[in-house]
C-alpha cells in the first residue's frame, strides 16, 4: 500500500510539471497574439503597489516591470497594465485628497472630447488602447499635480487658444485621411465644448493648476502631431 502511494504520488508530480511546462508558453503565445491573459492582470495587480504607481508615470512603469520581470511586454499587456495603474493610483489618490473624485471627472470628459476630436480628424485612426492609456494619464495628472502643488519645468502658460491652434495643426496636418469627409463642424460640434468644459473646470482651481492642466493636455497633442 505504501510502495503503491509513493508511485501514484510521483505520477502525479510528473504530471504537474508538465502541465507546468506546456502552460507557461501556451501564455506567452497568447500574450503575443494580444489575446487576453488571464495570468496578466493577476501579475500587474500584485506588482502595482499605490507606492509604485505614485513614483512614476504609467509609461515609465511599465517600462522598468517589463525590464524587472522580462516577460508581458506586448501592447495588449500594457493596455492591461495601464488599466490596473488607473485603478490603483485613483483609489490612492481618493483616499488623501477626496475632492480628486470631481476633478477626475471633469479632466476626463475634457481628453475624451479632446480625443474625439483628434481620432475624427485623423480618419478615425486614434487606437482604442490610446484611450485606456489616457486615462491612466490623467489620474497621474491629478495625482502629480496635488503633490507637486503644480509646479513642474513642464508647466507653460499656455492659453486655450493655444490649444485650439495645435488640434487644428493636427487635423490639416492628417487632412490626406479625412478626404471626401465633411468635417467642416467637427470644430463646433466637439472641439468648442472639450474647450468650455476646460474652462469651466478651471473655475474651480488656481492659476497655477489650470496652466498645469493646460500643459498636460499640450503635451499629449504634441505626441499626437509627432506619431
Amino acid at each position: 500500500m505504501g510502495a503503491d502511494y509513493f508511485i501514484v504520488s510521483l505520477l502525479v508530480m510528473k504530471l504537474v510539471q508538465v502541465l507546468s511546462l506546456l502552460l507557461v508558453p501556451l501564455l506567452f503565445l497568447m500574450e503575443a497574439r494580444g489575446e487576453p491573459n488571464p495570468e496578466v492582470r493577476k501579475d500587474f495587480e500584485a506588482w502595482l503597489t499605490p507606492d509604485r504607481c505614485g513614483d512614476s508615470s504609467p509609461a515609465d512603469s511599465f517600462s522598468f516591470y517589463v525590464e524587472v520581470n522580462k516577460k508581458w511586454g506586448s501592447a495588449q499587456a500594457e493596455e492591461t497594465f495601464h488599466e490596473v495603474y488607473a485603478e490603483v493610483l485613483g483609489k490612492k489618490t481618493d483616499e488623501v485628497y477626496p475632492e480628486a473624485a470631481k476633478l477626475r471627472k471633469v479632466l476626463r470628459e475634457v481628453t475624451e472630447g479632446f480625443l474625439s476630436f483628434l481620432q475624427q480628424a485623423n480618419g478615425d485612426r486614434v487606437r482604442a488602447r490610446q484611450r485606456t492609456r489616457m486615462w491612466a494619464r490623467v489620474e497621474w495628472w491629478i495625482s502629480e499635480g496635488y503633490r507637486t502643488n503644480y509646479e513642474s519645468p513642464g508647466v507653460h502658460e499656455y492659453t486655450h487658444d493655444d490649444l485650439r491652434a495645435l488640434v487644428q495643426v493636427y487635423q490639416r496636418s492628417h487632412a490626406y485621411n479625412t478626404e471626401g469627409r465633411d468635417l467642416s463642424g467637427l470644430g463646433k460640434e466637439v472641439l468648442e465644448p472639450a474647450l468650455g468644459e476646460l474652462k469651466e473646470a478651471e473655475k474651480g482651481m488656481s492659476k497655477e493648476g489650470a496652466f498645469y492642466f493646460r500643459s498636460s493636455l499640450a503635451v499629449v497633442i504634441a505626441e499626437f502631431l509627432a506619431q
